[in-house]
């Protein structure tokens, strides 16, 4: 492993959901697995940090640590604690709730009934019914704050030409 002795001046900056960190400088190296290398720049911030240093998506997908498939899922599940994603059909809320929650729901429903119509419903494109998803998460998982991702590089271009048209539901 080598020692770096001086560190370059960076221009770059970086921010985490709370605060910018101080960038002290930054340095160049060959970073090594088992079958592949890449070269990558680091860069130094101000303060003691308890985590290991932060690789790029282009790294990591160079290094071949990392790989998205064509429609941009992960190549490999993660731990994202989801335990299981499960889509079921409701035919009518009597399944899912008693009468007093279902007149307390349609009370709910009828009071901000713009809210649940149009933009926000998400539909079948097949079918046209309503979509209900219920993700199981493990009970001691802890709550993160993250900034909104990006759009997949995939999905870019059809987003644009929604995003162009507007947002009203019956031109999309």
């Amino acid at each position: 492993m080598k020692e770096i002795k001086e560190l370059n001046p960076s221009r770059d900056n970086s921010k985490t959901l709370q605060s910018t960190l101080t960038v002290k400088g930054e340095f160049q190296t060959t970073l090594r697995n088992r079958n592949r290398v890449a070269t990558t720049k680091f860069l130094v911030v101000k303060g003691k940090m308890d985590s290991t240093p932060l690789l790029s998506k282009n790294i990591l997908v160079e290094l071949a640590m990392f790989t998205v498939e064509p429609q941009g899922t992960l190549k490999e599940t993660n731990k994202l604690r989801i335990k299981k994603v499960e889509q079921r059909e409701v035919n009518n809320l009597e399944e899912l709730l008693n009468e007093r929650e279902v007149n307390d729901l349609e009370e709910l429903l009828n009071e901000y009934k713009e809210v649940f119509e149009g933009i926000g419903c998400i539909q079948d494109n097949k079918t046209g019914k309503e979509i209900e998803v219920e993700l199981e998460m493990d009970a001691d998982a802890i709550p993160v704050a993250q900034k909104p991702r990006h759009i997949p590089y995939h999905q870019q271009q059809p987003f644009k030409k929604i995003f162009a048209i507007g947002s009203r539901k019956e031109d999309i």
